[in-house]
């Protein structure tokens, strides 16, 4: 009789309490997992943002650095003065440049497309774009499927002459055509999930005018 009853309890399931107390640790543990892996997915989605602005303004910068470097290029030396210098427009989030890049000897003039360049912030789309031969190229994300912008004044520009003296933007003529150095800046901010902060990347370099006399 003690051997069926002992046998009895050892069958019984669980009680109610601990199916409650199963059920409470269960959805514990279950918030902790999804709080964990929602983190992690945010972390991993801002961390990608930061790489866009990166590889965004870095790419952007290159580019400019490297078609900057040809401002004034004139193999004759005939095409640029004082009066009409290479450096078109040089202002603080814009500058329009000439060169004569041509491997021709006989080609005296400026007029090929990519011998007229225009770099310039694009407000409307937040891109920095570059203008050739009236054509527009955007240099940085833009549209409605953009990872990263260019906030307003992202892009800048400073004029400096060979005494160091700094080229007020918008200057006539006769002072742009005395620039012999420019510092370019670059601002990107990649786009985040809504709620957390947008990483924003700044970069800068300077571009030494060699080929202006």
């Amino acid at each position: 009789m003690h051997a069926l009853v002992f046998l009895q309890k050892q069958q019984a399931g669980f009680t109610l309490t601990e199916l409650l107390v199963a059920l409470v640790v269960s959805a514990l543990t279950t918030t902790a997992l999804m709080s964990f892996f929602s983190v992690q997915t945010t972390t991993l989605r801002v961390q990608n943002a930061r790489r866009a602005a990166q590889v965004t303004a870095r790419g952007a910068l290159n580019f400019m650095v490297r078609e900057l470097e040809h401002i004034g290029r004139d193999p004759r030396r005939t095409l640029f003065t004082a009066a009409d210098p290479a450096l078109q427009q040089a202002n603080g989030d814009s500058l329009h440049y000439r060169a004569n890049l041509s491997t021709d000897w006989a080609d005296t003039d400026d007029t090929d497309t990519w011998e007229n360049v225009t770099f310039q912030y694009n407000a409307s789309t937040q891109a920095v774009e570059v203008v050739r031969g009236g054509t527009t190229y955007p240099l940085t994300d833009d549209g409605t499927n953009q990872k990263s912008y260019v906030p307003d004044g992202g892009l800048s520009f400073k004029y400096f002459k060979t005494d160091e003296t700094e080229v007020p933007p918008g200057s006539g003529p006769t002072d742009r055509a005395q620039i012999r150095r420019i510092t370019v800046s670059i601002t990107v901010r990649g786009l985040s999930p809504d709620g957390y902060p947008e990483p924003e990347v700044t970069l800068s370099q300077d571009v030494i005018l060699r080929n202006v006399s």
